[in-house]
């Protein structure tokens, strides 16, 4: 930390990622991540929350560098990653890495676990019993034991499977990971277990994490920040506490009025009709309109009008204000 201010590890800018139509018409395509902007700090967990389909994975794979955006910036420790060479990447990817949704397509069902963590050392020097070693601290470090290594996925419980994937993830020592849907595929007590195990490293390890979900409740638990995706688009990013006690934008409203129980003495009249209110609003809501700040830290597209948008903007660089930053602080 410099100057007072908190570090950031990673740092994207305005990412746009396009997916062309199988089956459509040449050059037609869907925008899966349309305006992306957000920074990681160092150490802190941001939640990444929506609906399938908003595009929550795909920007996880773009701060990794497993996909290359259309259009937009990224930044790893100060490093920009835009022009980077496949071998500079490869030297990098130690670093960062990722944690799928399911354990067992993530795993290859014809190496033994000891192979299968082992697999990520490879860009990193060490001879044959440093990686075992690793390997073993590793392993243990998710709460497995020696007896796992010889062991093929198909041998493995959800859980087991899940602090597999995981060791992979942390075995050559990253300073960030993205946990995509990493406990939707498992049983919700071995979840509370997976959660448990992810907030432990983080504080031992103090690992920068991006944590995807579209389970409110989870982000809820895990996260310092959230931010919620809707259509491609960050629509509103805060602190998670702030943001689930006074969420403002109606697909926020819509994503908690949802939660099982968020309401327990709502009748199911009023449950559907406050529902179909936030569906309401947004449909009315601007789909393209930028961030702005509505209390400290607290951002949210605005829901002014376009021509009303373009006006305030210019009164606030009148008033000597500082620009909007879409990634949740001032630039």
């Amino acid at each position: 930390m410099k100057g007072g201010k908190v570090a950031v590890l990673v740092a994207a800018h305005d990412l746009v990622k396009r997916f062309p139509i199988r089956g459509g018409r040449r050059g037609e395509s869907v925008v899966a991540v349309a305006g992306v902007s957000l920074d990681l700090e160092v150490g802190a967990t941001l939640g990444l929350v929506g609906e399938s389909g908003s595009g929550k994975s795909t920007v996880g794979r773009l701060l990794l560098h497993l996909l290359r955006p259309d259009s937009g910036s990224i930044t790893f420790d100060g490093q920009s990653l835009d022009h980077l060479s496949s071998g500079a990447v490869r030297k990098l990817r130690p670093r960062m890495q990722i944690v799928f949704q399911n354990p067992y397509s993530a795993l290859n069902p014809r190496m033994v676990v000891e192979d299968i963590v082992a697999f990520n050392l490879q860009p990193v020097n060490l001879n044959g019993k440093q990686r075992k070693d690793r390997v073993l601290e590793t392993i243990r470090l998710v709460g497995l034991g020696r007896e796992i290594l010889s062991r093929y996925p198909h041998q493995l419980s959800g859980g087991q499977a899940q602090r597999v994937g995981i060791a992979r993830a942390l075995v050559s020592n990253p300073d960030f990971i993205v946990a995509d849907e990493i406990v939707s595929a498992l049983d919700v007590s071995v979840q509370a277990e997976i959660l448990a195990l992810l907030l432990d490293l983080r504080s031992r390890l103090r690992l920068t994490t991006l944590f995807i979900s579209h389970n409110l409740n989870v982000v809820r638990y895990v996260s310092d920040r959230a931010a919620v995706m809707y259509k491609g688009r960050i629509v509103e990013m805060g602190p998670t506490k702030q943001l689930y006690d006074s969420p403002i934008h109606p697909y926020t409203r819509l994503l908690i009025a949802s939660v099982p129980g968020a309401e327990p003495d709502a009748s199911l009249e009023s449950r559907e009709r406050e529902r179909r209110e936030h569906l309401d609003q947004l449909a009315a809501y601007p789909v393209d309109s930028p961030l702005i700040e509505v209390s400290p830290g607290h951002w949210v597209q605005d829901p002014r009008p376009a021509g009303e948008q373009v006006g305030s903007r210019q009164a606030e660089r009148k008033d000597n204000s500082t620009p909007m930053a879409a990634n949740g602080r001032k630039p």
